[in-house]
Formats: C-alpha cells, structure tokens, sequence
C-alpha cells in the first residue's frame, strides 16, 4: 500500500491542475471475519478463530467441497489445509459451487447422507428441498441425491 501512495504522490506532483486521477484498485468494504457472497468473489479474507477451509467454504460456496479451490489459491499461505493460523491474510477465489452426488442404497436415510456429507443430520431439510424430496421417509433405493449443505 506504501509503494502505491509513493508513485500517485509522485504522479501527482507533476499533473497539471485540474487533471483528476482514477483508480482500478478498489478495497473490501467487508468487516474483519465477515464472508462475502458468491457475487463478490474474488475477495480476501483474514482467518478467525475456529475457522477451517471446509466451513469456509461452506458458508462461501455453499458447500465444504471448495475447500480444495481455497487451498490451491493460496498455497504460499496454507501449504497445510489442517494448519490455519488466525490473522492469516487468504483470498476466495472466485469459482463455482462444487456439486456432489449421492447414489442412495439400502438403509439411506437423509439424515445419514447429510450427516456424512454435510456433517450434521440437521442438514437434511437442505438435501429434501434441493432433491425435491417431500416425504422423506420414502427414500427409494437408487435415487442419485445432489448432495447440497446449509
């Protein structure tokens, strides 16, 4: 940012009066922790106490399977995905939710999919709706379930 106020200094002090200056650099309006939405990706984020890639890139993507995305766009960073370190400078790249799939077999149920995806049975609402799944207690065997988390 230093270097950045030098050369505009520099620039400036030569421009004739009256020329205006305009910048492509723009900065996050986003609060220190605070995530931002798909829409605003590219965008950097400082690690907070708690985080994980996977929950990251849940409450990003919608989805933890982005982990991998997050990692591979700042591998200087986090050369280890199980080693986050808060204060930790990262940037969200901007990339599509990754989808997942789930052939159901015997003894499935949408909590346990859920639970095994997602981490949490309470996630099954989110599975029921994204599969248009109205009585989840018919889950026929077969049925190729889109795996969506909160």
């Amino acid at each position: 940012m230093g270097v950045l106020l030098l050369v505009s200094y520099f620039r400036s002090i030569n421009r004739p009066a009256g020329e205006s200056v305009s910048s492509t650099a723009t900065e996050s309006v986003l609060g220190e922790g605070e995530l931002p939405g798909l829409d605003q990706l590219p965008a950097d984020y400082v690690i907070q106490e708690g985080d994980s890639l996977w929950t990251i890139s849940e409450r990003v993507y919608g989805t933890g399977y982005n982990w991998v995305d997050i990692q591979a766009a700042n591998k200087q960073m986090i050369p280890n995905a199980n080693l986050l370190y808060v204060g930790t400078k990262i940037v969200l790249p901007k990339v599509d939710p990754k989808t997942v799939e789930h052939v159901t077999v015997a003894g499935d149920t949408l909590w346990g999919v859920a639970q095994r995806y997602c981490g949490s049975g309470f996630d099954w609402p989110a599975l029921a709706d994204a599969n248009g799944i109205t009585d989840p207690q018919k889950l026929e065997i077969g049925t190729v379930l889109t795996v969506v988390c909160k």
